[in-house]
């Protein structure tokens, strides 16, 4: 049963999304299924095993819950990056140059992503993720500043 499907809204998508921050879920939905009604997501939130299978598989360098993929916000899944791929003649691809162009046009934007293709070590060309700067600082109703989730984490 094909679970993805071509073009402005994919009900598999908005699945993975539903785990998803709400930022990177709106410049998935703004961005990059506008530029690219292909692009699909293969994960958003990665449980424990999961993220160990893809350090095992030299997928991730980050065990769990150290990667974005495994951010939980109120007890709830709440992935601050994605992995995506495209279709083409009924299976996934995984071609730098796509990914690339879909960073291009996020950075043209000032989006606050940052692409896996830029990293030093695994070269990770289908992950996007919030930028450290979206994560480091959130605002709360009251106007004051306060630390992510993430950040309160790794002070633990």
């Amino acid at each position: 049963m094909r679970v993805h499907y071509d073009g402005p809204v994919c009900a598999g998508c908005e699945k993975k999304l539903l785990q998803a921050d709400p930022r990177i879920a709106k410049w998935f939905r703004t961005r990059v299924k506008v530029l690219k009604p292909d692009c699909h997501i293969s994960w958003s939130f990665r449980g424990k095993e999961d993220q160990d299978d893809a350090v095992k598989e030299g997928k991730s360098e980050k065990p769990w819950p150290s990667s974005l993929h495994n951010a939980v916000q109120n007890g709830k899944p709440c992935s601050r990056a994605l992995d995506l791929f495209r279709i083409v003649n009924g299976k996934a691809e995984f071609a730098p140059g796509y990914f690339f162009a879909i960073w291009e046009a996020s950075e043209k934007a000032g989006d606050p992503i940052r692409w896996g293709g830029k990293f030093k070590s695994i070269g990770d060309y289908c992950h996007f993720e919030l930028s450290e700067s979206s994560l480091r600082i959130k605002e709360n109703s009251n106007g004051q500043d306060q630390k992510s989730d993430q950040e309160e984490s790794q002070e633990s």
